[in-house]
């Protein structure tokens, strides 16, 4: 599903709350840096549901960075 980070990038700073969210989520999920501005921004929000979103996302990828900063190199 990778393939459709561009695509949902798109929708992360959206004028609808519901698809702006997904949007935040489904980035996290796959540790997409390029998205921290965004969800930055939405932790920043008036409305509690981005901020809880954006939040939630910067959690995610603050654990994933510091998951790829412990594992051990490959071989």
């Amino acid at each position: 599903m990778r393939e459709h980070i561009p695509e949902v990038r798109k929708h992360v700073r959206s004028s609808n709350e519901v698809l702006r969210i997904a949007a935040i989520v489904a980035l996290s999920q796959w540790a997409d840096e390029e998205g921290r501005p965004a969800f930055e921004e939405a932790a920043k929000s008036s409305s509690v549901r981005l901020q809880r979103a954006g939040k939630a996302a910067l959690e995610r990828l603050d654990k994933a960075r510091g998951q790829k900063a412990q594992a051990p190199p490959a071989p």
